[in-house]
């Protein structure tokens, strides 16, 4: 079974599909991320890991499988149900997303540390979303 492939645009975006059940009109957005750890960008609590590590995982390849928690798969089931979205259904579903490091194939693998990973966002102001709302 072949993983789901995120745009190839960095970083990765998956929107809604603009179909919403009656009652529920929130906007949601499947992104995944390659970050760089720098002293002037830290993530909290994270040491990311050294992209030649990532490389290696890989065959050499600028690109990371990420295999979604399955909390976050039941996340986008029911976020997907809830705005009858199609695409995030078949994210939720597959095995893993591939997530493209083209953009930091300039930066030394050997000192380059990166944070990998997706996220489900709203549009601001929106309300609350029940049960995702943590």
């Amino acid at each position: 079974m072949a993983g789901w492939l995120a745009d190839l645009a960095y970083p990765s975006v998956l929107s809604g599909s603009g179909a919403r059940r009656e009652g529920f009109d929130e906007a949601v957005k499947f992104s995944t991320y390659a970050e760089i750890v720098a002293p002037e960008r830290p993530f909290p609590g994270a040491r990311g890991q050294l992209l030649r590590d990532v490389l290696d995982q890989n065959g050499g390849r600028y690109e990371h499988r990420h295999v979604l928690p399955e909390r976050a798969r039941g996340d986008l089931r029911r976020l997907a149900d809830l705005t009858s979205d199609k695409k995030l259904a078949e994210v939720a579903e597959a095995p893993f997303i591939l997530i493209s490091l083209e953009h930091l194939r300039h930066l030394d693998p050997e000192t380059t540390r990166v944070y990998l990973g997706s996220r489900i966002d709203r549009e601001e102001g929106d309300g609350p979303l029940p049960g995702f709302d943590r």
